[in-house]
């Protein structure tokens, strides 16, 4: 890992008060000070992206939602880019309870890098992947947008190249949804995409979460649109 420093990356759409909280348990750490990214994917974030941006964090600013799958993309290629070899995924709305965590991470992944790492119990809202992993996967597809079974995607991908993951068993707070919960227009936005990349996942795999029966995406045929083309067309 790059100067025992470790790549955080954290997608943000919503002002509804975690992001603070997010990024207080992130530098209370007792490693060296995290390279964190925060990717903002709306302007209603902009007073909360900006003051961490004075704090030093790098800010990433597409001008519009990337969405979930694109934004973990950009924190992959950013902290490649930046010389680390793995990045953990953070959801805005969940906090480190233990100050050790990402030394659990780091130790981890030093350990087993062909492996993925979440918190127990917390899936992609506190994952761990590793460079190592990325090149041999590949990148989380962004055709499920804004949000939902893009993490479903890559663990089907991930169990098909016989990659493992294993949970850290370290504590954490986390809020849920808090974006779609707090925001109308997010939460309008989910009621339509959700289904449609529901039908997505089906028609790449052949069945939903646990119960797929292709081992080739969309079994060896083209793919669907994307959800946001679907959705934005």
């Amino acid at each position: 890992m790059t100067s025992g420093r470790f790549a955080v990356g954290i997608p943000t759409i919503v002002p509804h008060g975690l992001l603070n909280q997010c990024m207080a348990s992130l530098l209370a750490q007792s490693c060296v000070r995290p390279d964190v990214l925060i990717i903002q994917n709306g302007s209603k974030v902009e007073a909360e992206c900006s003051h961490w941006e004075r704090q030093g964090v790098s800010v990433y600013r597409p001008g519009r939602n990337t969405g979930v799958a694109s934004s973990w993309n950009y924190a992959c290629r950013w902290a490649w880019e930046r010389g680390h070899d793995a990045v953990l995924l953070l959801n805005d709305d969940l906090v480190l309870v233990d100050p050790q965590t990402l030394t659990g991470f780091h130790a981890s992944v030093t350990a087993r890098p062909r492996w993925l790492y979440f918190l127990v119990g917390r899936g992609f809202a506190a994952g761990c992947i590793t460079k190592m992993v990325w090149d041999e996967v590949g990148e989380f597809d962004e055709g499920f947008w804004p949000a939902y079974y893009e993490d479903n995607d890559m663990h089907r991908r991930m169990k098909l190249g016989g990659i493992r993951w294993s949970d850290i068993d370290l504590p954490s707070e986390h809020f849920g949804s808090a974006a779609i919960r707090m925001d109308p227009e997010v939460h309008a936005l989910n009621q339509v995409a959700f289904p449609l990349n529901q039908r997505r996942y089906l028609a790449k795999w052949g069945g939903l979460p646990g119960a797929e029966t292709y081992d080739l995406p969309w079994n060896g045929g083209a793919p669907w649109p994307r959800s946001s083309d679907l959705v934005e067309g």
